[in-house]
């Protein structure tokens, strides 16, 4: 719980894993099966979704249900996980009610576990 807290506290802007390249498919664009990349870019912090901690980048995952808020797990950036399910959820923007289709995949990693993390933190 800790190190949630210090994530969040921690949130900032951070640089795209690979960012000039265009190969990097995010799996909100795309449905992305088999093994994939926790990435903290630029959709991903903006949203929230990533940070700085003082262990370096960490992508926010919550480990029961597919969520952009209540995070209780973090991987470092740069992780590779298996994908184990995909789920499509409609996320509501606060700032002016609009509603849009967000991808969230359930992930796992031998060293860290399982859980959700949205599609804009994940790519192939």
């Amino acid at each position: 719980m800790a190190l949630f807290l210090i994530v969040l506290v921690g949130l900032t802007a951070c640089s795209l894993i690979n960012s000039g390249d265009s190969r990097l498919i995010l799996g909100n664009e795309e449905t992305l099966v088999g093994t994939a990349l926790l990435v903290c870019g630029r959709e991903c912090s903006e949203r929230g979704q990533c940070g700085q901690s003082n262990q370096g980048e960490m992508v926010l995952l919550n480990s029961e249900i597919p969520a952009t808020f209540g995070h209780d797990m973090a991987f470092p950036a740069g992780t590779m996980v298996d994908i184990d399910q995909k789920e499509v959820r409609t996320a509501v923007q606060l700032s002016d009610n609009e509603q849009f289709p967000v991808s969230f995949y359930l992930v796992s990693q031998p060293e860290h576990g399982q859980g959700w993390v949205a599609g804009w933190c994940i790519g192939q």
